[in-house]
């Protein structure tokens, strides 16, 4: 049986602010997280974790409407019945625009966010077996609904679910026809994230 446990925590900074979401508010936000899950099958318990870091900023060109770059790097440790298996390291960088369309309570938005994530990864074999590490590549586009709350004019939660996905990945830039290809949209494919932000104006 698959268990995962994911853990997040926001590591951001501030200048000063008075202002949320409007022209010319500069936004920095950013996560930590990390990631087990475990699978027990006739080949052995298998065992990854992952630990990433995602930190972002974000311009709004006008109110309401937030242009941004994300960027994240990840480690995941892969292990077969407490023996090493190989890890793999990835660094994904990408633009996002995000709009926010604010409620009867000002406190309050729902938000769109359209994301394009250009990824970069690394496998390495386990540490007893002689083999060059192998470098693929990916390309993801979403689109994301969600919402933010913000507590104060600085500091903001997010909220996000990835309701539409397309990704193609090449897990060996080497290899050839090993391209893969994936479209997915409604509940089954929402992949929940949790992360604050802190707003300054110029």
């Amino acid at each position: 049986m698959k268990k995962i446990i994911v853990m997040c925590v926001s590591c951001l900074l501030v200048v000063s602010a008075w202002a949320q979401t409007t022209q010319g508010t500069i936004s920095l936000g950013g996560a930590l997280g990390i990631s087990s899950s475990t699978d027990n099958n006739t080949g052995g318990e298998t065992k990854s974790t992952t630990v990433f870091i995602a930190p972002s900023v974000g311009y709004f060109l006008a109110d309401g409407m937030e242009l941004g770059l994300d960027v994240a790097f990840s480690h995941e440790k892969q292990e077969l019945d407490g023996d090493d298996a190989g890890s793999v390291n990835e660094t994904a960088l990408g633009p996002y625009f995000k709009y926010y369309m604010f409620t009867a309570n000002e406190n309050f938005a729902f938000t769109l966010n359209a994301s394009l994530l250009f990824g970069f990864t690394k496998s390495s074999p386990p540490s007893d077996v002689d083999a060059d590490d192998v470098k693929g590549s990916s390309l993801q586009f979403a689109i994301s609904p969600g919402f933010s709350y913000f507590f104060t004019d600085k500091i903001g939660l997010d909220f996000q679910l990835q309701g539409l996905t397309f990704r193609k990945s090449d897990p060996n830039t080497d290899a050839d026809d090993d391209e893969r290809s994936s479209f997915t949209f409604g509940v089954a494919s929402f992949n929940p994230s949790l992360g604050f932000k802190y707003y300054f104006a110029r």
